[in-house]
């Protein structure tokens, strides 16, 4: 049994389910991931409004992304496809 294949296989269903739970078609998931990658891919400073503004400047609906589905999509893209991203915490 491979555990990390099953661990990312959740993580995937948790976010495809709860970016469903915002309204999102499954169809649209691909897209939407894909275009939060393309966003932080070059790196830099991002809060989930930040990416939400580019999303929607994108032509994505307002606040389409909460933390949590951030979260998941980061460490999918760290886990699976080892991109590095740098969590900052903000007082």
């Amino acid at each position: 049994m491979d555990l990390k294949a099953d661990r990312t296989s959740n993580i995937c269903d948790t976010l495809f389910g709860r970016l469903t739970a915002r309204g999102l078609m499954s169809f649209e998931i691909p897209s939407l991931i894909t275009a939060v990658f393309n966003i932080v891919r070059d790196g830099g400073n991002f809060t989930v409004a930040s990416i939400n503004q580019e999303l929607e400047r994108l032509g994505w609906r307002e606040r389409i992304m909460d933390v949590i589905s951030f979260e998941l999509i980061t460490f999918i893209l760290e886990n699976e496809y080892d991109y590095q991203v740098k969590r900052h915490t903000l007082h």
